[in-house]
């Protein structure tokens, strides 16, 4: 059996100010697994976080030393305070229990032997006890203690409270097995051990406990006890001893030496719900480090939403680092090797072990992503003397150093990335602390680190862009007349203006991940494209155009570094053009009604067989409903409970569903050419008269649609008071204002080529589609937030609760909506007899 290296001290958790909304603690370095995407902070704390006190705003670069911080002088919640017992490991997580968001501190500590069960004041200790707990430290406890909490609340009231003045709730599992490490997620507590890890659904953790939360809130505090017999329980890795972990949303990764696992924690929660103990957790993929010489002392699971795509980073004892990168379509991953020497083709830079440094002390390691578009990866990694942070940039693989304390040696005791949102680009991104020696809070921010390269990074990039753009037919790119910039706004793409010369362009790399079938997008795009500017050409100003590359092709394509394929594209760039995320006019509303109209009539004559779906049954609702009634019967994350009224809502409202398909599919409305993405920013507006000059992103367009969709997913979005994240309901309604607005100007386009039928069912094409929307985010929520992106636990719910508001609202006020289309479409019906009747006379 290995040995077991205990790298952890009894150390304090700190918390920040209450505005903070945010804190931070060590054994090691950590961050609640629940909170870290959705850490926020306000404005002047983001602040004081990425500028020091010196730092210029003028200045383009700040400090290095962003902030540091005593942690004496933030507070300390001293976790040692649990008597008889040394602290081996904590961590924190948010989940929902019962329908309420619950923070949860874990603390895993040894036991010092049958004599000292009873606490006792720290005063009673000797160093014979010392001595004599060395001996008979065979068992383990885990102290969970755990509070109702809002999203972004901080962890304490003030610096003063206690744990137990936090956390009212307490409760303690006594292991019968000497535990190495903890680690959790919304979902699980695994427990790493002698001989494998041990997973357990934390919401049955809590559950189990006898805590009377009413006596609880009178007494202040409540303690339960759980019989670790009775948790269901699985097991993995039995024969290793499990001395590293870590756990994301998506993956678990447990580390034996050197031998690594990642589990499927949608998998994992499933067999808890077996209850079958027998039956050992099978890893989803497994992989040996033959090439490293010691032993894996930390590893950190990233899942990238840029290329969205996990990584795991391994730190070893001497000081050497292992990145996998997870390959496309796949629960595989493959070692990442980008070496900058190119004799050195077996082995990248970070694996490589540090020399003169001979003291073994943990190693730790964090991935962080910085630079244009967030395009760069580096790895953040302190050295065996633990008195160096190490940066990698993994694309290129130049490494940069930093000293802990700004070159003095001093012992880094943790890395954690954090991600900030504050609503200023300026200072949103990931930040990664360390505390040194001196007890000392560092912060370095993801785009300091970028700077810290000295701007090569950033002119690969941009060298590597134009020689891109020289794929293209544009004006001729030369030394020196090139310019590009990104272009924010884009989920999906990555996205850039090109200036050469007085030209502009767009270009864009295609996210391959999200379109597989690229080659068949591309011909839809260009198809549809060409057919627009045949039928407006001389009646625009302006249009959107692909740019084709020197070959006459539609896009350009190269492999990547991964293997992976590279798709660009570029488009014109239209001049003196802006979007809106929302319409600060009613104008704007029916700019967009007209621009998406004027889509409609002139893709009309489109044949349906020239285009491809790309996306199959991207609007079949029926489909989207049997997807939620088999995740309801499943319910794999014990969340049907607690959503029954919304559930029920659904399921009498079923009916919605097959309003559109049924009709579709008997030929009685006719089928279209959709764009399917009618959201307010993709309409291009002339930032000078707010008048759409047209509509773009072309990526979801296909046939055998109808216009009902665009229509209704539209008004699902332009018509609500408030957006689909507002969890206040009282803010959340239905405006027949904005609904004529959007239907005025979207009708004037198509009322001559629109179906009696489609005229009767537009109101109808909001409801099914804002139903349907609703169905998805539901869906997802009970599936455990693996589709869309979620910033809180139980963000699909409040996007699901707000949609199905609308959708009440919706039939509430249906035949006040078929009255204002039925009237706009007499009005054009009148406006386009008079036309024909001035015509008739000039004959």
């Amino acid at each position: 059996m290995e040995d077991i290296h205990d790298t952890s001290s009894t150390s304090p958790c700190i918390e920040k100010e209450e505005e903070c909304n945010s804190y931070l603690s060590v054994t090691p370095f950590t961050l609640p697994q629940g909170l870290m995407t959705t850490h926020k902070v306000t404005s002047s704390i983001v602040s004081s976080l990425l500028y020091d006190n010196n730092y210029d705003n003028s200045c383009k670069y700040p400090h290095p030393k962003i902030m540091t911080e005593s942690l004496s002088s933030l507070g300390i919640i001293e976790t040692y305070r649990f008597m008889g017992k040394s602290i081996l490991d904590h961590c924190w997580t948010t989940a929902s229990i019962h329908g309420d968001k619950v923070l949860i501190l874990a603390v895993l500590v040894r036991n010092r032997g049958q004599k000292m069960e009873q606490e006792q004041s720290s005063e009673d200790f000797s160093e014979e006890d010392e001595e004599e707990s060395q001996v008979s430290l065979d068992v383990s406890s885990i102290i969970i203690q755990w509070r109702e909490c809002c999203d972004g609340a901080c962890m304490g009231q003030t610096r003063r409270d206690s744990i137990d003045e936090q956390f009212p709730y307490r409760a303690v599992i006594d292991l019968p097995f000497l535990a190495c490490s903890i680690v959790m997620n919304e979902d699980l507590l695994v427990i790493g051990t002698m001989s494998g890890a041990i997973f357990h659904r934390i919401q049955h953790v809590i559950q189990s406990t006898d805590t009377d939360t009413t006596a609880a809130a009178a007494a202040d505090t409540c303690c339960s006890l759980i019989r670790y017999d009775d948790l269901a329980k699985i097991k993995a890795m039995k024969t290793f001893v499990v001395h590293a972990m870590d756990i994301s949303s998506s993956y678990f990764v447990g580390v034996s030496g050197v031998h690594i696992g990642v589990w499927d924690i949608v998998e994992l929660v499933k067999s808890l719900e077996r209850e079958n103990e027998k039956c050992p957790a099978a890893a989803i993929w497994s992989t040996t480090l033959d090439h490293c010489q010691q032993r894996v002392t930390s590893v950190r699971i990233y899942d990238d939403d840029v290329i969205e795509r996990s990584l795991i980073a391994l730190a070893c004892w001497d000081g050497s680092a292992v990145l996998f990168r997870q390959r496309d379509d796949s629960k595989e991953w493959m070692r990442v090797i980008n070496s900058i020497n190119e004799n050195d083709t077996c082995m990248a830079p970070w694996e490589h072990s540090v020399q003169g440094c001979n003291d073994l002390f943990p190693c730790f390691i964090e991935v962080v992503r910085g630079g244009i578009s967030g395009n760069n990866t580096f790895l953040v990694v302190t050295t065996p003397s633990s008195s160096r942070i190490r940066i990698f940039h993994v694309e290129s693989g130049e490494e940069k150093s930093l000293g802990a304390k700004d070159g003095n040696d001093d012992n880094v005791q943790g890395l954690v990335r954090i991600s900030c949102y504050a609503g200023s680009s300026a200072q949103e991104g990931e930040l990664i602390a360390y505390v040194d020696g001196n007890d000392m809070i560092h912060f370095l921010h993801a785009k300091w680190i970028q700077n810290y390269f000295n701007h090569h990074l950033d002119s690969q990039i941009l060298d590597d862009l134009g020689s891109i753009c020289r794929n293209f037919q544009i004006t001729p790119v030369e030394d020196g007349n090139i310019s590009i910039s990104p272009l924010k706004g884009g989920l999906i793409n990555d996205t850039y203006q090109v200036n050469v010369n007085a030209s502009s362009y767009v270009l864009q790399r295609v996210n391959t991940s999200v379109f597989r079938h690229y080659d068949k997008l591309m011909q839809n795009i260009s198809k549809v494209l060409n057919h627009i500017q045949v039928k407006t050409r001389g009646t625009v100003s302006y249009m959107l155009e692909l740019i084709p590359t020197l070959c006459g092709e539609f896009y350009w394509s190269r492999k990547s570094n991964n293997d992976s394929v590279e798709v660009w594209r570029m488009y014109n760039y239209i001049p003196n053009s802006v979007t809106y995320p929302v319409a600060a006019k009613n104008s704007i509303l029916y700019e967009a009604g007209r621009a998406y109209g004027q889509f409609q009539y002139v893709v009309h004559d489109i044949p349906p067989c020239s285009l491809y779906e790309t996306i199959p049954d991207f609007h079949n609702t029926p489909k989207r409903l049997e997807a939620f009634r088999k995740a309801v019967s499943e319910d794999a994350c014990h969340r049907v409970e607690d959503v029954r009224e919304e559930i029920d809502f659904i399921e009498s409202h079923s009916w919605l569903s097959y309003s559109i398909v049924s009709l579709l599919e008997d030929g009685t409305l006719p089928k279209r050419i959709v764009h399917n993405d009618t959201k307010l920013e993709n309409v291009l507006f002339d930032q000078h008269s707010n008048r759409a000059i047209c509509v773009i992103d072309y990526d979801t367009v296909m046939p055998n649609g109808s216009m009902l969709y665009d229509f209704g997913d539209a008004i699902r979005s332009m018509a609500s008071s408030s957006s689909e994240d507002e969890p206040d309901l009282a803010k959340v309604w239905f405006d027949l204002t904005r609904f004529k607005c959007f239907s005025e100007g979207f009708l004037r386009e198509v009322i001559s080529i629109i179906a009696k039928k489609e005229i009767t069912m537009l109101s109808m094409g909001a409801i099914v589609i804002t139903f349907e929307q609703a169905i998805r985010f539901l869906t997802d929520y009970l599936m455990g937030d693996v589709y869309f992106k979620v910033t809180f636990s139980k963000h699909n719910l409040v996007r699901a609760k707000n949609q199905l508001k609308l959708v009440k609202e919706m039939l509430e006020k249906k035949d006040s909506m078929e009255e204002i289309v039925s009237n706009c479409c007499q009005s054009f019906e009148n406006l386009a007899a008079c036309f024909e009747n001035i015509k008739a006379s000039e004959l």
